[in-house]
């Protein structure tokens, strides 16, 4: 009995391992872009810097799309609009369909960064994925993606 007790607590060592890795890996890898992004002389954090992304998929969002798109709650995400705002990034309208809603739109400013974006994204990526064959690259894609819809099953 203690032999499998022992074997279970490796197990959920392991198991406990692995989350804390994605969580250095999100945290470094955002590190990353921000420092990049800087360097490049760009007033942006990562935060941001999804929200353009998101937008430039699909623009005109309103906040609770966007929020749930980005994963992020309504009040934080609502308070880095404000700054982009601000900046000139983003700029909200009234919605034709419903004047009491306004959708977020990326300005002209904002869509003139996206290849900048883009193309530190890129460079991130390949660094972190270096080394890992196309086989491996896509087992992990689809790992972590079979993990985010465990976390986001029971919202």
């Amino acid at each position: 009995m203690q032999h499998h007790q022992l074997g279970m607590d490796i197990e959920q060592d392991g198991e406990q391992e692995l989350c804390w890795l994605i969580n250095d890996l999100t945290r470094i890898m955002t590190n990353e872009f921000n420092r990049r992004l800087r360097l490049q002389g760009f007033e942006l954090s990562r935060s941001q810097s999804r929200i353009l992304i998101r937008l430039s998929r699909q623009d005109g969002q309103s906040q609770t799309e966007l929020a749930e798109s980005l994963g992020m709650e309504k009040a934080p995400l609502g308070i880095i609009i404000d700054k982009m705002e601000s900046s000139g990034l983003i700029e909200r309208r009234p919605d034709p369909k419903d004047g009491r809603r306004r959708l977020v739109y990326a300005t002209p400013k904002a869509i003139e960064l996206l290849p900048d974006i883009d193309k530190l994204t890129v460079e991130l990526a390949q660094q972190a994925l270096e080394g890992l064959s196309k086989v491996r690259r896509m087992q992990l894609s689809q790992n972590l993606n079979h993990m985010k819809l465990n976390m986001l099953r029971d919202r």
